[in-house]
């Protein structure tokens, strides 16, 4: 976490903090200059830079765990980073306009 991010919960607006956890429906926004890296339990993250908002908005299970399966990009820039998982399909970005598929860095 560099400089001001929040979290949406409900009706509730939260300061992101190390170790936040980070819930199906809620929306993650930065402020400008700020950057946030969201770190999932399979290894993958999600790095939001200034100016951005995320909304969580599905979740699947990950040897045992449960973790957000499907963020929507609802403005500015983000990063990804998903481990190569054999069986697994490629990673997506879904927006409003337009949708993203990639490989991972192994292939």
């Amino acid at each position: 976490i560099s400089g001001s991010a929040q979290i949406e919960r409900g009706d509730a607006t939260l300061p992101v903090q190390q170790g936040t956890p980070v819930l199906v429906q809620d929306k993650v926004m930065t402020q400008a200059g700020a950057a946030v890296t969201l770190g999932f339990v399979d290894g993958s993250s999600i790095g939001l830079s200034g100016s951005t908002s995320i909304a969580i908005r599905d979740r699947g299970t990950v040897n045992g765990q449960t973790i957000a399966s499907r963020v929507t990009l609802i403005s500015g820039d983000i990063h990804t980073v998903v481990p190569d998982k054999p069986g697994q399909p490629p990673a997506e970005v879904n927006t409003d306009n337009s949708k993203a598929t990639g490989a991972s860095p192994n292939q």
